[in-house]
């Protein structure tokens, strides 16, 4: 199972303008040698841009994000005509 482990955009100081951002997930799967006890640990990592209109602001992705009775994962990115998870499924 992947784990969201960070999400983060710029936002020019200024302007209030996101540059960019990305969601990054991990996983791992470990299985045990029952031979010798030794624990094998396979990891792996994903970086998933999130495509957002060019000039998007974080007032208005915000917004968006946490409008009432929406989950935010399938709210609209503003400006576009996809969702956090549209970008996930093209990303995983």
């Amino acid at each position: 199972m992947a784990l969201a482990r960070a999400f983060r955009c710029s936002v020019e100081q200024n302007t209030g303008t996101i540059g960019e951002c990305v969601w990054v997930f991990a996983a791992s799967n470990e299985e045990m040698e029952s031979s010798t006890g030794e624990v094998m640990v396979q990891t792996e990592t994903w970086r998933c841009p999130i495509t957002l209109p060019a000039e998007t602001s974080a007032q208005s992705f915000l917004e968006e994000l946490s409008l009432p009775g929406q989950q935010p994962l399938y709210a609209s990115i503003p400006g576009a005509e996809r969702t956090l998870y549209d970008g996930l499924i093209d990303c995983l």
